[in-house]
């Protein structure tokens, strides 16, 4: 059932991607404006800083999970520093189109989306490294990683020995079938202010959301992505594909007992780790396992 799921999938990434197609062949030709991040603060461009958005505010309501994700993040922030926005601070910094705003909340043009333009804008006019909130670091972010003119997560092409336990566990995100285009993790993102990349992808993104009526899919900032990329303007200028696979296992055994030896297995393979606040949300929790010991901050020393 899984498997159909992935593959029902995949026509509805294609038909976004010739869309984006349309885009993207637009943005080469001239046909789309270029859009300039103008950073607010410019005293802090180029800056160690780790960016996090938490749209509501860290406040007493919010998810254990995403409080001490943000605390992890504080731990091992070495010398960069942390700017945690809100929907209240984030326009400090950057600004967005007004169309922006006005089709916010229509057809799935939400939140979540908003954020793909709240971090391209952010890495755009200032620089510096992308945190999801439910990030979740157990050391330090490797410094040659921190030096790179760009960075994501990204799919291999051929599939790691333990494929399987991805697919099973999210069979919607993770799939090694050539024509599956969702094939990079947006939570993690380190840029060099003006980053080609993250400039033409901001961009292109905006002209789609000026002229679409509906978002297509979720995963539609991550399918123009994979286009771009493959086409000579920016082919080059892309990281070094390092899988998106070990940066999830700690979501992979989330709920299961707790056990010492696979934490530090999954630790060994990667100190980033992507988390979820869903299972908190909804109070599904299971006592002992790893996200019990996550939420209440007692991982480090079950």
């Amino acid at each position: 059932m899984k498997a159909i799921r992935t593959i029902s999938n995949i026509p509805k990434q294609q038909r976004v991607a010739r869309k984006l197609d349309v885009y993207i062949a637009e943005f080469l030709n001239g046909q789309i404006e270029k859009f300039i991040a103008i950073p607010k603060k410019p005293e802090l461009v180029g800056k160690k800083i780790f960016w996090q958005y938490w749209h509501q505010g860290v406040n007493s309501t919010t998810s254990k999970i995403v409080v001490e994700c943000l605390r992890s993040v504080e731990k091992y922030r070495g010398d960069h520093e942390v700017i945690l926005l809100t929907s209240k601070t984030v326009w400090d910094y950057i600004e967005l189109p007004q169309f922006v705003f006005e089709k916010l909340g229509k057809d799935k043009f939400n939140l979540a989306k908003l954020s793909n333009l709240i971090r391209l804008n952010l890495l755009s006019a200032y620089g510096g490294v992308w945190l999801d909130a439910t990030l979740y670091l157990t050391a330090s972010i490797d410094k040659q990683l921190l030096n790179l003119d760009f960075f994501a997560f990204q799919r291999s092409k051929i599939p790691p020995p333990d494929a399987r336990i991805f697919q099973k566990f999210d069979p919607l995100y993770f799939s090694w079938d050539p024509n599956f285009l969702a094939r990079m993790l947006s939570s993690f993102m380190i840029a060099k202010p003006r980053n080609k990349i993250i400039a033409d992808l901001l961009s292109i993104l905006l002209e789609y959301w000026k002229k679409e009526k509906k978002a297509g899919h979720y995963y539609f900032f991550q399918i123009c992505f994979n286009r771009m990329v493959h086409h000579d303007e920016w082919k080059n200028l892309n990281s070094e594909i390092v899988g998106d696979t070990d940066c999830h296992r700690l979501q992979v055994v989330s709920h299961v007992k707790f056990d010492r030896n696979i934490f530090e297995e999954i630790k060994l393979k990667s100190s980033i780790h992507k988390l979820t606040y869903r299972f908190d949300r909804f109070g599904q929790i299971p006592q002992g396992s790893f996200f019990d010991l996550i939420a209440n901050g007692k991982i480090e020393i079950a």
